[in-house]
């Protein structure tokens, strides 16, 4: 028989120590992944809690300068948590197809109260300087409430504009 010489405790230390080595680097790298997973959900945005139907202008032709009336629906939901009242946020722009020029629309902010659907009037003003030629109105919103939401973007029906008489 070979003495004892207390290898037998050094390996069940060694294993111990091994052990909470693993079980520490296991802790640090689940933590890692929370916080990880945590900011990618407070980054990410929620899906649209809203759509917008084609914008339909009240008549077919207008002059530079003229107001442009148009009536859509808007219907919004509370989905994923959503709380009302929510901001929706507007930017748009009116882009001559004949041509590609983009002249300036608005940007605009509205309070949502409730959600459900909603028949709207907008009104634009055509710019003094816009050239003759078919156009439409498109743009881009996004309601913003506790966290924000994909942005939807939008455009009207075409239009012609044709020089002042």
């Amino acid at each position: 028989m070979l003495p004892q010489t207390g290898t037998n405790s050094f390996n069940v230390s060694k294993i111990i120590s091994w052990f909470f080595l693993v079980a520490g680097i296991f802790l640090v790298l689940t933590q890692f992944w929370l916080v990880v997973d945590a900011a990618r959900k407070q980054t990410e945005l929620d899906k649209p809690m809203f759509s917008i139907t084609k914008l339909k202008p009240d008549k077919t032709e207008y002059h530079p300068g003229d107001a442009v009336h148009f009536t859509f629906e808007r219907n919004s939901a509370a989905i994923g948590g959503v709380t009302f009242p929510v901001v929706l946020l507007t930017v748009d722009s009116f882009e001559n197809q004949d041509t590609g020029e983009i002249f300036e629309g608005e940007i605009g902010a509205r309070v949502i109260h409730a959600p459900g659907g909603i028949r709207r009037r907008a009104t634009r003003m055509l710019p003094e300087g816009a050239t003759p030629g078919i156009y439409i109105l498109e743009g881009w919103a996004r309601a913003e409430g506790k966290r924000l939401s994909q942005g939807v973007p939008f455009e009207s029906e075409p239009f012609k504009v044709t020089p002042k008489p």
